[in-house]
C-alpha cells in the first residue's frame, strides 16, 4: 500500500490516502517516506564527534566543560572523554544514550580535531554561553 501525495494521476484519491498497488499505472510517481529506526530519549551527535577506540561498537566522545567566567562568554575549557555505544546511525549523525547522566542537554561536544584530544586536555573555542 502506498500513500498518495497529490497530482492528477489517481483521480478521486485524496492526499495521504492509501493507494492499493492495483491502482498504480505506468507513469505514476510516488513520494515515499520510510521510517527505518526510531529511538526515544537519545542524543543525536555528528559522526565527526565520535572517535573509534578499537573495542567493537564503543566510541569516544569529548564533552567540553567551559571554564567559569565572571563576565562575557567562555572561550576556553577542558574536555572529558566519555565512552558511548551508538544505538543507530545514518550518514551524518549517531543516536547515543545519555550515558547515565554523563551527557546532558546543553552540553557542548568537540567535533573538530578530536584525534588530537586526550581526557583533560585544555581547548579553546568560539564563545559559547554557559548555563
Amino acid at each position: 500500500v502506498l500513500a498518495f501525495a497529490g497530482g492528477d494521476a489517481a483521480e478521486g484519491v485524496e492526499d495521504g490516502a492509501a493507494l492499493d498497488l492495483a491502482q498504480v499505472r505506468p507513469g505514476y510517481t510516488a513520494t515515499v517516506r520510510a521510517r527505518v529506526a526510531e529511538a526515544e530519549d537519545v542524543f543525536l551527535v555528528p559522526l565527526e564527534a565520535l572517535q573509534d577506540v578499537g573495542e567493537g561498537d564503543v566510541r569516544a566522545l569529548f564533552r567540553v566543560v567551559p571554564d567559569v567566567v565572571e563576565e562575557g562568554l567562555a572561550t576556553t575549557g577542558i574536555v572529558e572523554r566519555l565512552e558511548v555505544v551508538p544505538l543507530e546511525r545514518n550518514a551524518t549523525v549517531a543516536a547515543i544514550e545519555p550515558s547515565g547522566g554523563a551527557l546532558a542537554v546543553g552540553d557542548a561536544i568537540a567535533v573538530v580535531g578530536i584525534d588530537a584530544l586526550d581526557d583533560g586536555a585544555r581547548v579553546a573555542f568560539p564563545p559559547i554561553e554557559t548555563p
